[in-house]
């Protein structure tokens, strides 16, 4: 907190078992293409909205793409403390964070094919 602004800092972090991935290379998991993902494609987390019960939080570093270092990373956001006009104590609202991520998760079962005569 400051005179004038409060600042959040976030940190994201993945508590799966599962690979995080970059939603707009989705389609390299497709058995399908040629192309394949990449370790550039993977840890890469979007920040779709932040915001506080209605007013969206646009001072944010980094702005756009978190890249995940071991399995966390971290967002700073600052909310001028001017848009709460009128108070003088302390309120409580929602602090929204919305996350664009694709997610992978693998899972092996052993399974035994007879043939059939």
């Amino acid at each position: 907190m400051s005179k004038r602004k409060a600042i959040f800092r976030i940190t994201i972090q993945n508590v799966g078992t599962g690979e995080i991935f970059d939603p707009g290379k989705l389609e390299k998991c497709s058995p399908y293409l040629a192309d394949r993902v990449r370790a550039e494609d993977k840890n890469i987390v979007y920040v779709g909205d932040i915001r506080i019960g209605n007013t969206r939080l646009t001072e944010c570093t980094p702005d756009n793409a978190i890249r995940l270092i071991n399995g966390r990373g971290t967002i700073t956001c600052s909310y001028p403390l001017g848009l709460a006009t009128g108070l003088k104590t302390g309120y409580e609202t929602p602090l929204v964070v919305e996350l664009w991520y694709g997610y992978r998760e693998t899972q092996m079962q052993q399974i035994l094919i007879k043939r059939m005569v």
